[in-house]
């Protein structure tokens, strides 16, 4: 069952809409820019990745090797990561109480696609991926290296 395009779908378009009602004012007027600077740069990456991707990837076998450089050396799930900044910078930009909520909402939706993903990765490419999972952490990206 693929569940993956219609769970992404909900969870970006739950938390825009939520975005609409409800202000906060807590930074105000800093949310702006900094919510439309997270959502412009969490966009760019989203694209960036996503065009990294083969035409047709719907499972792990359309993909000719394990994708663990660039993005992936920072994070396992950087285009989750991306699409998630961009509902961080959608609340924060509309100044949206609602909008957090719906983002704190589709959190754990997030969690559990990641590991139904994770799932499918670890059955197609066995211990290739468990080493990958021991040094690249999940979702939260390594920015430096020790």
């Amino acid at each position: 069952m693929k569940i993956r395009g219609p769970l992404v779908t909900f969870n970006l378009v739950f938390t825009v809409l939520a975005s609409f009602q409800g202000r906060m004012h807590l930074l105000y007027p800093l949310d702006k820019y900094v919510g439309g600077l997270i959502f412009f740069i969490s966009v760019a990456a989203a694209v960036a990745i996503h065009g990294s991707y083969p035409k047709k990837h719907d499972s792990a076998s359309d993909f000719p090797e394990l994708m663990t450089e660039g993005p992936y050396a920072l994070c396992r799930h950087p285009f989750y990561l991306s699409l998630m900044g961009v509902q961080v910078g959608m609340f924060l930009y509309m100044d949206s109480f609602l909008g957090l909520v719906a983002f704190l909402f589709t959190l754990p939706l997030w969690y559990l696609l990641i590991l139904k993903e994770e799932r499918d990765l670890l059955m197609h490419w066995g211990e290739k991926y468990e080493e990958y999972m021991r040094r690249t952490p999940m979702i939260i990206p390594k920015i430096w290296r020790s």
